[in-house]
């Protein structure tokens, strides 16, 4: 913390790559450690500090990628604090962002994230008929705590979701004007956002 509060700046150019690339692992490696929470949550904000004074791409690029690793900490403090801290990086980095890393950061990074998060939960299984929902009434009565927090670990993916959304849109939509082909990636991402908010809005017990 005392580095990359007070020297971070004073790192040579030469060497400004492999150095915030060792930090953001040094603080990876604290994230994961189990000897005190407050320790990882610390180190989860400095991941994104070290990626925000950083103009390369490639550290938040690093620091996206580690944090999608954290969201699968069975902690819940930590998951929840990497899910927050990741659509903060993009919310905080996302007007710079061009069409190609934009396709990048919500088909990898966010969906990944949702992926990770909703196979905790069930919210992605399919299911049809009527005994299928049946099935899932049963299942969400029966959870334990530690299932439930999950849920409201996928509420926080939503909700970061929701906010991208709302603050770069129109963003999102002027690259399906600019693309051609396979390169139109938007509309098909938007299709999975809306099967995301159907299933979680869909489920039923509460």
């Amino acid at each position: 913390k005392l580095i990359v509060d007070d020297f971070l700046d004073l790192l040579p150019s030469a060497t400004g790559e492999s150095a915030t690339a060792s930090l953001l692992d040094c603080c990876s490696s604290f994230v994961v450690s189990r000897h005190d929470v407050n320790t990882s949550l610390t180190a989860i904000g400095l991941l994104w500090t070290i990626a925000d004074r950083d103009s390369d791409s490639a550290a938040i690029d690093r620091a996206l990628s580690k944090l999608v690793l954290i969201v699968s900490d069975d902690r819940p403090e930590v998951r929840n604090a990497a899910v927050n801290t990741l659509f903060s990086c993009i919310a905080g980095r996302g007007s710079g962002f061009s069409a190609t890393y934009w396709k990048s950061c919500i088909m990898g990074s966010v969906f990944k994230v949702y992926n990770i998060v909703a196979s905790k939960t069930g919210v992605a299984e399919e299911s049809t008929g009527e005994e299928a929902s049946k099935y899932k009434v049963q299942l969400h009565h029966s959870r334990d705590s530690a299932e439930k927090m999950w849920i409201a670990t996928l509420v926080l993916v939503l909700r970061g979701l929701t906010r991208v959304l709302r603050n770069f849109f129109t963003q999102l939509l002027i690259t399906v004007e600019e693309a051609e082909g396979d390169a139109r990636w938007f509309p098909s991402a938007w299709t999975k956002i809306l099967r995301f908010a159907y299933d979680a809005a869909s489920q039923e017990g509460g």
